[in-house]
């Protein structure tokens, strides 16, 4: 987003701990320390003398991104314990709509969230050694490389993937916001700050925007999503994670204060834990003059002032955690000595986290595929034809289904990380093939009776008893893995998991390996459905 040389990877731990430690950020250097991670997971402390350790960390198959392994990353010095704290971070040096040196700008426009983040971002890397977050900047990464930012050719290799969807979709949005956002209103009101085409070019705007969509995280409500130094470090793992970023929550949504203000009176104030994008706040009320103190099984309250002559003697890396305007790291899942220290982006299945955050986990345990209601549509329609159920008499049974139950769950059809599909597609089925005397017994229960029947069926039944269910339901998933044709050859060949992986294996190309690697994940998911529903 500029032409200043950026530092090497090496030397970014050094420049962002230097950052961070000029801006009030306090780390306990005796359990953490920001390091880069080398391939294989390897890592350089960049003190005076650099060393080489091995971390125990997943596999390179479960780490397939160059990106996420050589990059930095934070590993612990010693044994962390839940509740340990690790740092300290002021609120005053994350960079959002509102802290940014444009925030009137932004604020004007109410341009928010990871729009008006972008925005900020291009400009304070603009500023150079002007900005209040040069150092940071610095270390930030030029650009994510999520699909995003793929060209026509590499976007090939994700064609029949979930992805190939939302790509389009984004494309869509993406190109629609610059548009509005920045030609039409901040170039056109402000030329004199966004009027520099090449600086905030779309091109541009993507990069930022991918930056932005990989490490914000939703502060609170004031801030939204904002860039949150040295939090964004640590890397990710899907339910696995070592630590959470949890501050006060109880802000003013129009100054972010957290005391009383002209705009509020404060009764209560709030922590929460915080998360990358839009997850869902892990709130816990607090009072304000009562520490909440657990022992053993016994839970009580206190208003008891420590008296630390009696305390064991802190020392200066020890961070205690107090009511203020900071964000703070806390251990929730023990790890040992010398190895890296994880935080979780939310419970994203591959999908998501390849779309926003440029890489996936091959043994990601909330992973889940997507399946396009048109496609069951169609082989409902082959299927009625088959059985001499017309059109007509499927509208209707589908009718039926929508009068009990949210007819928007057809639109969020899917196969859960255990191989079953959602309870909605079988259920839809299972009515849109039922004979025609059950459907009709169906229609003639009182509605009380209907609901309670209904309440008391469970998917699996539906399916062990009818085997016209079933093998609508493996015909479906056999479609769906049909979908990744191999283009290798003039004729369409569909290949198997294990020539997929004896294929990955070969590749040297990231992009190549990420596409593939989605492919394997998601055709696994159909082969672990089918093998469910042949073996129910």
């Amino acid at each position: 987003m500029n032409n200043q040389a950026k530092p090497t990877l090496a030397n970014k731990a050094e420049i962002i701990n230097k950052w961070l430690i000029d801006n009030g950020v306090k780390i306990n250097n005796k359990l953490i320390k920001i390091v880069y991670l080398g391939k294989e997971n390897n890592f350089e402390q960049t003190e005076n003398t650099t060393t080489t350790s091995t971390i125990t960390t997943s596999t390179t198959n479960e780490r397939i991104n160059d990106s996420i392994v050589s990059g930095l990353g934070v590993i612990s010095l010693k044994e962390l314990k839940v509740d340990d704290i690790v740092a300290k971070i002021p609120k005053s040096i994350i960079l959002s709509i509102h802290t940014s040196s444009i925030s009137n700008i932004l604020e004007k426009y109410k341009i928010e969230n990871n729009i008006g983040t972008s925005i900020a971002l291009i400009h304070e890397a603009s500023l150079g050694e002007q900005s209040k977050w040069h150092g940071y900047i610095s270390s930030l990464p030029r650009k994510v490389d999520i699909p995003i930012l793929w060209d026509s050719e590499s976007r090939i290799l994700l064609k029949g993937t979930v992805i190939e969807d939302v790509l389009n979709d984004d494309d869509i949005l993406i190109n629609q916001v610059y548009a509005d956002v920045i030609v039409a209103t901040l170039s056109k009101n402000h030329p004199e700050i966004f009027g520099d085409k090449e600086l905030y070019s779309l091109e541009n705007f993507k990069i930022a925007n991918s930056i932005i969509s990989s490490r914000a995280f939703c502060v609170d409500s004031y801030h939204g999503d904002s860039l949150v130094p040295l939090a964004d470090i640590f890397n990710h793992q899907t339910a696995r994670e070592n630590v959470h970023i949890e501050s006060n929550g109880d802000v003013c949504n129009k100054c972010g204060s957290i005391k009383t203000c002209k705009h509020r009176k404060v009764v209560t104030q709030h922590s929460h834990t915080i998360t990358k994008g839009k997850r869902t706040h892990k709130v816990a009320g607090i009072p304000s003059s009562k520490k909440h103190i657990h022992k053993g099984n016994c839970c009580s309250t206190t208003n008891t002032k420590i008296n630390k002559t009696d305390e064991k003697e802190e020392d200066n890396d020890t961070i205690i955690e107090e009511d203020d305007e900071h964000l703070y790291i806390k251990v929730v899942k023990g790890v040992g000595a010398n190895k890296e220290v994880y935080n979780t982006y939310g419970d994203h299945d591959n999908a998501i986290l390849l779309s926003k955050y440029g890489f996936l986990e091959m043994d990601n345990p909330c992973d889940r595929l997507s399946i396009d209601k048109q496609l069951v549509d169609k082989e409902l329609e082959l299927v009625g034809a088959e059985n001499e159920i017309t059109r007509m008499d499927l509208f209707n049974r589908i009718s039926f289904y929508a009068e009990m139950f949210d007819i928007d769950s057809r639109n969020n059809h899917a196969i859960e990380n255990d191989g079953r599909l959602d309870d909605a597609l079988v259920c839809s089925i299972g009515i849109a093939l039922a004979p025609q005397s059950i459907f009709q017994s169906w229609k003639s229960m009182s509605e009380h009776k209907r609901e309670k029947y209904f309440e008391q069926l469970e998917a699996e039944d539906i399916v062990k008893q009818s085997q016209l269910v079933r093998n609508t339901l493996i015909s479906i998933l056999n479609k769906l893995f049909s979908n990744y044709n191999s283009t290798t050859t003039t004729t369409k060949t569909t290949t198997t998991i294990e020539q997929d992986q004896e294929k990955l294996s070969t590749l040297t190309n990231q992009r190549e390996i990420i596409a593939q690697s989605l492919i394997i994940c998601e055709k696994t998911l159909i082969n672990k459905s089918i093998n469910y529903y042949q073996n129910l």
